[in-house]
């Protein structure tokens, strides 16, 4: 049996070769969705050893970014300004299989006059345009930087847009079910304005870990004397452009094992939750010196100028805000106004569809079902030692 001291195998340093004897690794390394299982060297030998990868976002959270230009003329010459900004569903409490459409960012970028349009792909590769004047974005009550406006005319199947439901919102209370911390992975889907698609949106996705979870108590000040914004830290660039881009987290693999999980349950653990909305980063600005060179070496002498420089910190305002904006007084009585158009409407057709109908069973899942399938999820499987431990007790 042949031993690889300092060969690197699928980011695993030092690993046996002989595949038949029991094998194993030495030095490995601790990933984000990892599995363990047979593997190759460069030469053909086999081995056992850890692999990790990085899952691929799905298309439905693509499709669900849009993005936000301050004029028509801005989006026909493809201007640098503006943000970013997300489509979510909300389920009608009236009609069964509807719902609301909201478009989401941040109320900053409303304020400066940056999303009276948003742009959407459409079929056959093309931009489509729609207008919202700003007065109808719905600022978050409390002051946090959210804002929403309901969005109507994008049932055309030519548009290509999907939505994030609201039974997808990871909460206060599966943020706790799930131990969700400091270094958990999630990733940001947004517009980097440098390359943001010539023809069609096309949103860049970028990734980073958890830095500091939000404390009601400890938020972050904007401004001196400012609204203090409850928010999680995350090491990942946010630079402009990504204003109002949502940010994802998925449990990851090696968080899965152990745990209960069959069919629904399996599949809605494995789904990304919206985490949250990024709004900022933390900037810091560092002394400029002079260099001059003398026969001694080199002497730096301070400057009055500064370089802006990046904190790698983005700012992501928690989902369970945006639940807050989409549960007040204001938005709800709007949701049950427009149901009620669509009951009238219904009432006064003069047309009878002939159809026998057959009940549909499950047919979309709810949030009842989806905590309830988290709450089956978050529960660990008991092992033979821990049944053994609690017989002996």
């Amino acid at each position: 049996m042949k031993f690889y001291p300092d060969k690197r195998i699928h980011g695993v340093r030092g690993c046996y070769s002989n595949a038949l004897d029991k094998p194993f690794t030495v030095g490995k390394q601790r990933y984000r969705n990892v599995s363990f299982g047979l593997l190759y060297t460069e030469e053909g030998f086999p081995f056992y050893g850890w692999t990790w990868e990085m899952p691929r976002v799905p298309d439905q959270i693509l499709d669900s970014v849009f993005y936000l230009y301050p004029s028509f003329e801005g989006v026909l010459f493809r201007e640098e300004y503006g943000g970013t900004g997300f489509f979510v569903w909300v389920e009608s409490e009236m009609h069964e299989g509807r719902g609301h459409l909201y478009a989401v960012t941040n109320n900053h970028v409303i304020e400066e006059g940056y999303a009276s349009n948003i742009v959407i792909n459409a079929e056959f590769d093309m931009k489509v345009i729609h207008p919202v004047p700003l007065n109808q974005w719905i600022p978050h009550p409390d002051g946090d930087d959210l804002a929403i406006a309901i969005v109507g005319g994008l049932n055309d199947k030519r548009f290509k847009h999907s939505a994030i439901p609201t039974y997808g919102f990871l909460t206060k209370e599966m943020a706790a079910a799930l131990n969700l911390g400091a270094g958990h992975e999630v990733f940001m889907v947004g517009r980097f304005v440098h390359h943001a698609g010539r023809y069609i949106n096309t949103p860049s996705v970028r990734s980073g870990i958890i830095s500091v979870m939000p404390r009601p108590h400890e938020g972050i000040e904007f401004y001196e004397g400012g609204f203090q914004q409850e928010a999680y830290l995350v090491e990942m660039r946010s630079i402009s452009g990504y204003s109002g881009s949502p940010v994802f987290f998925r449990l990851p693999a090696e968080d899965l094992q152990g745990r209960q999980l069959e069919g629904e349950s399996a599949r809605l653990a494995r789904t990304p939750w919206l985490l949250g909305v990024d709004c900022g980063n933390f900037k810091y600005y560092d002394k400029v010196y002079e260099v001059h060179e003398t026969q001694d070496g080199k002497r730096y002498e301070k400057t009055n100028l500064e370089a802006k420089s990046h904190s790698g910190q983005a700012i992501v305002i928690p989902s369970w805000k945006l639940l807050e904006l989409l549960n007040d007084e204001r938005v709800v009585m709007a949701r049950k106004e427009a149901d009620k158009r669509v009951e009238q409407a219904k009432h006064n057709s003069p047309v009878e569809l002939d159809v026998n109908r057959k009940p549909q069973e499950n047919a979309s899942i709810t949030q009842d079902a989806f905590e309830g399938a988290l709450r089956h999820a978050s529960r660990k499987t008991s092992t033979p030692d821990d049944k053994e431990k609690s017989e002996e007790i």
